[in-house]
């Protein structure tokens, strides 16, 4: 949804929400793992954490390379195969809801705690195409309410086997129980994989929000210029296919060969550089920048990030639209959508909905697993020919 008439008001909202949130970043180091220290984890310092072996790994031993984590799941393959390890087949994905409607229940109290809603769904929305992208690679679909109460969600998401919080508007991040939401995700996440594997996805504004929270500079978020937003732009790669998750199995040639030939939408007012996001020494140790957003007059140092991975745990984030490659509703865009194009996309869903097949989760009874998919609600073509989910 474009929001150019009230994109000076959200220009203006969302650098106070920015500079509220910088301030108080998450800790996304507080737990304390067995044997691994975060601050020199090499994957950081663009090493490969997927393919080194079990005894180089900062003191991971046999016993817990039989674990999910600390030791990330990838290195596991030294023992077992990817399938040998799956939990389920067809494994469920949680899509965080955005704000259709913002109202008092968005506004905490002056305790900073948020009322509950009887009916968490009402006045949010799911766009449909990225319903469609996690169901081509075989997963089902739950809506996860941003107003959910945090024990509530907590209790949701341990019956999910993946959470992916897409960002479609900039106005979401204006919304401070949207925001308060993709906090208790995270950490909530954080600490489920360090005994089982649980995948984060975030994408858009989704992912911006995601970065947030462990920002503690203002000025690490930029604007971006105007002609670079809804725009089709190219990417360059960061690491070697083989270090990073999102490329494992090409080889490099082939991968910089595929990139010359697609471009992806790019829909952020927003975005972060690459500087900048090194910069944030919390953030830089977390979260893998693995591609940018290529740009002719400057160098990599300068352009935005395009793609991140999780340095221990299995978190993706993208500042692209990769669900409207193949799911595009909205006219005037020119999103590519030629055959490269499309089989890459797909190739990265394929991954997301693979690491939710490495998860345990399940729903404790039927019935709640049959109320609770997307299939119970109909979606609605909005102006521009958007599919959505109206709730």
């Amino acid at each position: 949804m474009k929001q150019a008439q009230n994109r000076n008001v959200v220009r203006l909202l969302l650098t106070f929400t920015i500079a509220g949130y910088c301030s108080g970043a998450v800790n996304l180091l507080g737990l304390e793992l067995p044997n691994v220290d975060l601050i020199e984890d090499k994957r950081g310092v663009s090493m490969p954490f997927t393919h080194e072996s079990p005894s180089s790994l900062f003191g991971c031993n046999d016993e817990l390379v039989t674990e999910a984590h600390p030791c990330h799941h990838k290195n596991l393959k030294l023992k077992a195969t990817h399938a040998g390890r799956e939990q389920t087949q067809v494994p469920i994905y949680g899509i965080l809801t955005q704000p259709y409607e913002s109202d008092d229940f968005d506004t905490p109290n002056e305790y900073g705690e948020y009322a509950l809603v009887e009916t968490p769904l009402n006045g949010t929305y799911i766009k449909m195409s990225h319903v469609k992208y996690l169901e081509q690679g075989g997963a089902r679909i739950v809506p996860v309410s941003y107003k959910l109460d945090v024990n509530e969600l907590n209790s949701l998401l341990s019956q999910l086997n993946g959470i992916y919080i897409p960002g479609d508007s900039a106005d979401a991040l204006t919304n401070e129980r949207y925001l308060s939401s993709i906090k208790s995700i995270l950490l909530w996440a954080q600490s489920h994989n360090v005994a089982d594997h649980f995948p984060l996805v975030a994408v858009g504004y989704g992912y911006l929000g995601l970065m947030m929270q462990a920002i503690k500079s203002e000025y690490t978020i930029q604007a971006v210029p105007a002609e670079r937003y809804f725009s089709n732009e190219q990417i360059n790669l960061r690491l070697a296919p083989e270090l990073t998750y999102t490329f494992d199995g090409y080889n490099l040639t082939q991968l910089e060969d595929l990139l010359n030939q697609v471009t992806f939408l790019h829909e952020l007012i927003y975005s972060i550089p690459l500087d900048r996001f090194l910069s944030e020494s919390l953030l830089s140790s977390v979260f893998v920048p693995i591609a940018t957003i290529h740009e002719e007059k400057r160098d990599q140092e300068g352009e935005f990030v395009a793609l991140v991975e999780g340095s221990h745990f299995p978190f993706f984030g993208s500042a692209l639209s990769l669900d409207k490659i193949q799911f595009n509703e909205e006219s005037g865009l020119g999103v590519d959508q030629s055959k490269a194009a499309v089989k890459l996309a797909q190739r990265i869903a394929n991954l997301f909905v693979d690491e939710a097949r490495l998860s345990s989760n399940k729903f404790t009874q039927a019935r709640d697993e049959y109320k609770a998919v997307i299939q119970n609600y109909d979606a609605k073509v909005v102006e521009g020919g958007a599919e959505m989910y109206l709730f």
